[in-house]
């Protein structure tokens, strides 16, 4: 039973790491509807055994398979079960940072208020400014900074080739 385990445990890591790696590629297509915008990853989530904790790391507009660290966002969506759902965004331009925390639950916006002080120390440390922390009650999506979707009425042409 436990070679079992360990075969089957051995064949998610590797299910796991070819989803990243297709994940990760950059669209190649000939007709790309939408440029890829963002680096994702997908990470098991310690805290909460069935859910995963989402990072997209906003390309570089003018080379998209770089990373531009003076200007970019950071996308984090976690779960936990006494926390609830948390998405923090970062702004990060030259060496001032802005943070948009969306959270569920009242007690998660009241923690994370709590220690707005300490994080802005911390960046201080590091030698960035904290200009912005608002707190949202709207979810985020990640499938849609993922997946943009197009209006069907704003299609003008088609192209078929058959």
């Amino acid at each position: 039973q436990d070679l079992k385990d360990l075969k089957q445990s051995g064949y998610d890591f590797l299910n796991a790491q070819l989803v990243q790696s297709v994940l990760s590629q950059s669209n190649q297509s000939k007709y790309p509807i939408q440029n890829d915008q963002f680096f994702y990853w997908s990470l098991p989530n310690p805290m909460h055994s069935n859910r995963d904790v989402d990072v997209l790391l906003r390309k570089s507009p003018s080379e998209p398979d770089q990373l531009d660290v003076k200007r970019t966002r950071l996308i984090v969506q976690l779960e936990t079960p006494d926390l609830g759902e948390i998405t923090v965004t970062i702004d990060i331009l030259n060496d001032v940072v802005w943070y948009t925390v969306n959270a569920n639950k009242k007690e998660t916006k009241a923690a994370l208020l709590s220690v707005r002080d300490t994080l802005a120390k911390q960046l201080k440390a590091a030698k960035y400014n904290l200009r912005g922390f608002s707190m949202t009650d709207q979810r985020v999506d990640i499938k849609t900074l993922l997946l943009p979707r197009a209006n069907l009425d704003d299609v003008v042409r088609i192209e078929v080739e058959a």
